[in-house]
């Protein structure tokens, strides 16, 4: 597995301008799964790398995500609004499986991922209700899958890592039972992100299950993250100091 935990907490502190999927790069060719990059973004051996590219995922990019995680519902229809949500997320993750794929070619380092991608974060979160109930019903379903049926449903890139960045953008606190659930999991990485999401969301209740997370887990790292998160969230929970009395003017000699 890529090492998630580096790559996100450089996300966690990019902004930008949002980008559109549907207005870079207009004209080029969509990678198809499994084709290098370059072959469908370069006219030729020479043309330089579009950064943009990664961008333009098609949907032979994103149906067959859409089918992997469909099951994590349950068989559970969507109503419309969710539907466009779920479909967009999965058009995110297309989007970081372009971009793991520029990586690997020497295209582009992580920090220009995260720069490119962070704006559609920022824009995912922006869906509101739809996009949290979507992936909460996501990541709880996930977890309810048999073993089994897990094995085969894995989809290309980390639904649960992604998912839990989107929500802590959007600083769901519906999401903390299902951040605490997955913080026990036994996938190390996994267990540190929903534990700093726990953080990022930044609401108390939360701070009993870290407290006795960071007193109990037996990774080092694992702990750091939760003394991180108990800090943070601590910080918010500190009252601003008066404002100091403004002082009366020097009288004129």
């Amino acid at each position: 597995m890529r090492k998630v935990v580096t790559l996100i907490a450089v996300a966690a502190v990019l902004s930008g301008v949002c980008i559109s999927a549907s207005g870079c790069g207009k004209g080029k060719a969509a990678a198809k799964p499994g084709e290098n990059i370059s072959n469908a973004t370069a006219a030729g051996a020479d043309a330089p790398f579009d950064v943009r590219s990664v961008l333009q995922v098609e949907a032979p990019e994103v149906d067959p995500i859409v089918k992997e995680l469909e099951p994590w519902f349950g068989g559970i229809a969507l109503p419309d609004p969710d539907r466009k949500a779920f479909q967009e997320f999965c058009r995110f993750l297309a989007v970081r499986y372009r971009c793991d794929r520029a990586i690997h070619e020497g295209h582009m380092s992580e920090e220009e991922v995260v720069a490119v991608t962070q704006p559609f974060i920022d824009q995912l979160a922006t869906l509101g209700k739809p996009m949290e109930e979507v992936l909460i019903r996501l990541l709880s379903g996930r977890k309810r899958m048999e073993v089994e049926k897990r094995s085969e449903s894995l989809c290309r890139e980390d639904p649960e890592v992604f998912g839990a960045i989107v929500l802590w953008t959007q600083k769901s606190r519906n999401a903390i039972p299902l951040c605490e659930e997955e913080a026990k999991n036994t996938n190390l990485e996994n267990r540190r992100v929903f534990v700093r999401a726990l953080g990022r969301i930044g609401d108390p209740q939360a701070l009993p299950f870290l407290r006795e997370f960071a007193l109990t887990d037996p990774d080092v790292d694992t702990k750091d993250e939760a003394t991180a998160a108990i800090q943070a969230i601590e910080a918010t929970q500190r009252p601003k100091p008066a404002p100091e009395p403004a002082q009366p003017p020097a009288e004129k000699k």
